[in-house]
Order: C-alpha cells, then sequence, then structure tokens
C-alpha cells in the first residue's frame, strides 16, 4: 500500500484539514517510535537526548538518539512534520531552502551539531555524556532531491521520511502499529461520544 500524507490530509475542507493535522501532530512522533522497534527498522532508538554546544550554556531536548543496527555509531535527530501549515508548503521536503524556516534555538542547535558533532556534548536519558558521529532529520515527505540537497548543505547523516516509515509499517503488517492505531481511534471516539455526539449517528461526507 502507498501512503501519501498530502492525499489522507488535503481536501476542499480547510477546517477539517487543520483538524486533522493537529490531530497527527499529537503523536506522529509515536509513529517514528513505533518504527524503530519493529526488527525490521534500520535504525533502534536510544532515548530522547539533551545536547549542549561548547559556546553555550544552555542544553536542548531533542525528538531520539538513533543507532544503526548492528553499528556502535549513534546520531541525535529532529523531527518536523508540518502537513497544512501554510497551504502545505512545508509537507514535502523539495529542496534545502525549505529548511530556513525553522528558526528555534533548539533547531539551531540541532544543525550546528550536525555541521561539527565533535563539538557536541549529548547526554541520552540522564546517562553519562557521550559523543555522537552526526544527525538525523526526519520530514513528513522527501524527495530524492531534496533530501541529497539538504543532507549536503547542512552536514546531515540521513533524511528520514515519515510517509516512508509509515509505509515500512504498513508493508511489513506490524501489529504493534495497528494497535497504536486503534487505540487512538478508539480515544477519539470514546471523547466525541462523551461530548454528545449520538451512537447511531452517521457521518457526514467532509464537504457536507
Amino acid at each position: 500500500m502507498t501512503v501519501s500524507l498530502e492525499a489522507i490530509f488535503r481536501s476542499q475542507t480547510a477546517s477539517r484539514d487543520k483538524f486533522l493535522s493537529r490531530v497527527m501532530g499529537i503523536f506522529s512522533e509515536s509513529i517514528v517510535l513505533t518504527w524503530v522497534l519493529s526488527p525490521q527498522s534500520a535504525y533502534t532508538n536510544l532515548g530522547r537526548p539533551r545536547i549542549t554546544l561548547p559556546e553555550s550554556k544552555k542544553s536542548y531536548s531533542l525528538d531520539f538518539m538513533l543507532q544503526p543496527r548492528g553499528e556502535e555509531k549513534s546520531f541525535i535527530a529532529e523531527m518536523k512534520c508540518e502537513l497544512e501549515y501554510q497551504n502545505y508548503r512545508f509537507l514535502t521536503l523539495e529542496d534545502a531552502q525549505q529548511i530556513e524556516h525553522h528558526k528555534g534555538e533548539a533547531f539551531l542547535a540541532f544543525l550546528e551539531a550536525a555541521r561539527y558533532p565533535e563539538r557536541c556534548q549529548v547526554i541520552v536519558n540522564r546517562g553519562r555524556a557521550r559523543k555522537i558521529q552526526g544527525a538525523i532529520l526526519v520530514w513528513g515527505h522527501v524527495t530524492p532531491r531534496g533530501r541529497a540537497e539538504t543532507m549536503q548543505r547542512y552536514g546531515l547523516i540521513d533524511v528520514l521520511s515519515l510517509q516512508n516509515i509509515i509505509g515500512d509499517l504498513l508493508k511489513w503488517r506490524d501489529q504493534s502499529y495497528q494497535d497504536f492505531l486503534a487505540d487512538r481511534m478508539t480515544w477519539c471516539s470514546e471523547l466525541f461520544h462523551g461530548l454528545g455526539l449520538e451512537q447511531d449517528r452517521i457521518p457526514r461526507s467532509p464537504g457536507a
């Protein structure tokens, strides 16, 4: 099954797209965490890292610490998955310039660590400081050109696509992913019925 995030979220109803994108934003990181737990994944996750650069006393929490299976190397990783924001302008990474609109201190520290990993101190799960060998970006969807340009410009080891990660989980028939989705669907149903939705109410079409 081929998954297209844009096909899932884009419709003729802007309020629907914004709502679903916000819902997805709550748990999109958990999809990556489900993926790295599969023995078929290229990476495992060591935990959530905190990084400190030598010129700053501040430390920053990032999303993942990824390690290629069967290797000792480790890479800090940050996820940026914007769906309908600015009419889907940043959903698909097509060129390296799209990265530039992220101005947060943590993300800028992440990019600095990607260029100079040997200067970065990293602590994972409140353990000892450790060295990293580079950085990985996780985006919503990535074109080959966008991936190559971004890796070259920012010195990234890899750029992963959430769309491809979901495709992997479906291809592998990952049961934990199915259980994860079923739980979230149940919780949403419980919320709306708790708010008063009648049990036999027939959903309206998106454009209704």
